[in-house]
Order: structure tokens, then C-alpha cells, then sequence
């Protein structure tokens, strides 16, 4: 009885761990989305995919944008374990944050009017909304809202088809 016990435990275990890597899939393409319906200045210069802390996207995020590009420009995906490594690596234009530290999430801030970064949070992971968009599950589905005060702060100018398929704006 205990092996036929400990036999389903493992196999909830390995469809939990199924269920967050598609989860983190999908958010990885609702990212890459999230950038195309962004305005970006004219330029060659690759747009830098960054994430902050964790990464729960495994590789999915460089799978997904490999030999894309958002208009002229490639995509490269960087990552950064600390807000000073970002900083000092020259940053990202799209940054998901996953660190929940709160000292890194106000040095973050404090960089709000040097770098124009989309940032985007998973509530599951940073505790709060801090993000311009935070992505969240909803009945099984990935849903989004959007910060307008942040992205305006941030310099971040979204187009209002994305604002229309967010969940709420604020």
C-alpha cells in the first residue's frame, strides 16, 4: 500500500511539475507578444529579453525567440542575478522579474528614468503586482494586467490593441 501511495504522490508530482513548465511556456510567448505590441525607438541594436532572478521559463524563452526579430531588430535573452549585474551588464529592454527580494525591487525602481524597461511580474513569484504587466493563471488560462502609471514612468508606450486584451489597467 505505501509504494502504490508513494507511486501517486510521484505522479502528482511530475503532472504538477508538467502543469508549471507549460504554464511558463505560454507565458514565454505571451512575453515575446507583450514586446511586439510595444513602440520601440528606430534601431539595429539587438532588443535584450532579460530576466531578473529565477528563471522559470527553463529554456523556453530562448527556444521561443530564436531567429526572431521585432522589426529590424534580433532578440537576445540575458540573464541577471542581481538589479546591480542588469545595470552594470547594460540592462534589458523587456526584463521579467523573478526575485521577490524587496531591496532588489526598489533598486529596480530607482532605475525607472535611466533605463525604458517593459518589466513584467508573476504574482506567484515577486508577491505583488510591481511589474507593468503582471502575468497571472485564471481558471487554467494566462491572463494579464497592465500598469499605465509604471509603463509611463518607465517610458513604456503599449499600443491599445495589447490595453484592450488586458484583463485591467490601472
Amino acid at each position: 500500500m505505501k509504494k502504490i501511495l508513494l507511486f501517486m504522490l510521484v505522479l502528482a508530482g511530475l503532472s504538477l511539475q508538467a502543469e508549471t513548465s507549460f504554464e511558463y511556456h505560454v507565458k514565454a510567448a505571451f512575453i515575446l507578444n507583450f514586446a511586439k505590441f510595444t513602440e520601440w525607438p528606430p534601431d539595429k541594436t539587438p532588443l535584450i529579453f532579460g530576466v531578473l532572478g529565477d528563471n522559470p521559463f527553463e529554456d523556453a524563452l530562448e527556444k521561443l525567440t530564436a531567429n526572431k526579430k521585432i522589426g529590424d531588430r534580433n532578440i537576445v535573452v540575458k540573464y541577471f542575478s542581481t538589479v546591480s549585474e542588469f545595470k552594470n551588464k547594460g540592462g534589458s529592454q523587456v526584463l521579467f522579474i523573478g526575485t521577490s527580494d524587496p531591496k532588489e525591487m526598489q533598486a529596480l525602481l530607482a532605475l525607472a528614468k535611466k533605463f525604458s524597461v517593459l518589466s513584467v511580474t508573476d504574482p506567484k513569484i515577486s508577491g505583488e503586482n510591481i511589474g507593468i504587466i503582471s502575468l497571472m493563471m485564471e481558471n487554467k488560462n494566462v491572463r494579464f494586467s497592465v500598469n499605465l502609471e509604471l509603463a509611463k514612468k518607465f517610458n513604456i508606450k503599449l499600443s491599445s490593441e495589447l490595453l484592450k486584451l488586458a484583463k485591467e489597467t490601472s
